[in-house]
């Protein structure tokens, strides 16, 4: 994350292992799309900046997970930046607590209270909605990317640059981690289908490169996720805990666990229990003393 790479006209991104977005307009000025995990991502994204002589104005968080968000609180430190998120991640971003609590479903045990689940807390200056609009004079388009998170957007700038966030997992990272992160199974697979519809010059995945085309990248999430599915049901023939599911998805899939990984790993899980218990494929048990899913 030592330098700055133009994408077209006015479109740039600072690489690392999360790229960020930068919009410049005039006079120096420049947008942020994204910010990385902690002060040390905004130290080099500021020092960055500093070597091409542009001032930060405004940051653009796609979600609320805190390696897209974490560096904000120190940008703000030392810039006038305002910051733009969207309604529901903006309550995460004011209130990062938010996500290790969902995750754990009550107060996290506090090896969840990490920089991985739990960004820095900063302000929240504007909510932003899809659209055509303009932010700090620069012209750009909001679109919605809900499924990795509640409410993922994306930004898609006056270059036909777009900028994907975490909508698309490039295929390193599916081979990684086994079960990429979704809340939203439904969502997530609208979401795929919009980005591959869409004709745009140049693609930004949050954690790969730049790539001009993406139908063979949404092929390969749809059919992650569709694989995936495939497993639940198989697995829910003999009907099993939330929990049971879990340890046999990760094992079927080959998936590595921390902690943190295991509560992402029961968080997708219940994307998919919900997404497939509504489309009448599984269903919920409850016994007299637990709750089971089963096939349909």
């Amino acid at each position: 994350m030592e330098q700055l790479v133009n994408i077209q006209g006015n479109t740039h991104y600072i690489p690392g292992p999360v790229n960020i977005g930068v919009i410049t307009g005039s006079e120096g000025d420049c947008i942020l799309i994204d910010t990385g995990i902690d002060d040390n991502s905004a130290k080099k994204i500021l020092k960055v900046l500093k070597k091409h002589s542009l001032r930060v104005k405004a940051i653009i968080n796609t979600h609320s997970h805190a390696d897209h968000f974490g560096g904000n609180k120190y940008i703000l430190d030392n810039t006038d930046a305002l910051v733009y998120a969207s309604d529901f991640e903006r309550a995460i971003i004011e209130n990062p607590k938010l996500e290790p609590f969902y995750l754990f479903s009550a107060r996290p045990i506090s090896k969840l209270n990490t920089k991985l689940l739990l960004g820095k807390r900063c302000r929240v200056d504007y909510t932003v909605y899809p659209g055509i609009q303009q932010i700090c004079g620069i012209n750009l388009e909001v679109v919605s990317l809900k499924g990795h998170s509640v409410n993922q957007i994306g930004i898609i700038t006056s270059d036909d640059v777009f900028f994907v966030g975490d909508a698309l997992f490039p295929k390193e990272v599916i081979e990684k981690y086994k079960i990429p992160y979704f809340v939203d199974i439904e969502n997530a697979l609208n979401t795929l289908n919009f980005i591959k519809g869409c004709r745009c010059y140049r693609y930004v995945m949050a954690h790969s490169g730049v790539v001009d085309r993406v139908e063979d990248i949404v092929d390969l999430n749809i059919e992650r996720i569709g694989n995936i599915c495939k497993d639940i049901i198989a697995i829910l023939r003999q009907p099993m805990t939330r929990e049971g599911l879990v340890g046999r998805l990760v094992g079927k899939v080959g998936a590595s666990l921390t902690l943190q990984r295991y509560y992402l790993a029961l968080s997708s899980v219940s994307a998919y229990l919900s997404y497939l218990s509504d489309g009448g494929k599984i269903k919920p048990l409850l016994t007299s003393t637990q709750l089971l899913w089963g096939a349909c």
